[in-house]
């Protein structure tokens, strides 16, 4: 009700919606209204253990569908695009065995016509990947504004979107430096 509040009004929204928490023909009846709104995609929408389960919303959903946030390995995400179960790849890279791998699932998603998406934990790390891949592939990535203040409190130079947008670090390697000036004790630990 209130997004259509915003649509009369003019205001353009688009949605992410995380929906892991319904059962499977709920979703569908929620999903079904989807054309009275601009999703971009639904995250996760049922639980990672269930593929077949996101194979059939996929089937059954006018929306696209993202997955993969709990899956590790290339080999879990060639048998969701197998299955046709998902239209966005959205692993989190250092679960995922970190850039060199997600390199390879990213060329696997190619191959299957899936875009990725990497998942907001690590946003340096997201955009070294972003960045390196071909637009089509990788065409955005989630930033979780609110982990970050946590996940780079350590470095000089956080890498923070402005209106919407990251620039792509320019310090070597994956561009981290850590601030020692935020470090209150340290020890060696053997």
């Amino acid at each position: 009700e209130t997004i259509s509040h915003f649509k009369k009004a003019g205001i353009q929204l688009a949605l992410l919606t995380n929906g892991s928490s319904e059962s499977q023909n709920k979703k569908i009846e929620r999903f079904g209204l989807a054309p009275l709104f601009s999703y971009i995609f639904i995250e996760e929408p049922v639980l990672p253990d269930l593929p077949q389960s996101y194979a059939r919303l996929r089937a059954a959903c006018p929306i696209t569908i993202a997955g993969g946030e709990l899956e590790y390995t290339r080999w879990g995400a060639k048998m969701l695009m197998d299955m046709e179960a998902i239209d966005v790849y959205q692993m989190d890279p250092i679960m995922a065995g970190g850039i060199s791998e997600v390199n390879k699932i990213c060329t696997l998603a190619s191959a299957y016509d899936v875009q990725v998406i990497p998942h907001g934990g690590s946003v340096p790390v997201n955009a070294q990947i972003s960045f390196a891949q071909n637009s089509v592939v990788t065409p955005m990535m989630e930033c979780l504004v609110a982990w970050q203040k946590i996940a780079q409190f350590f470095l000089k130079n956080p890498v923070k979107p402005v209106n919407g947008f990251i620039t792509p670090p320019t310090a070597p390697g994956v561009g981290l430096e850590l601030d020692e000036s935020k470090i209150e004790s340290e020890r060696e630990i053997n």
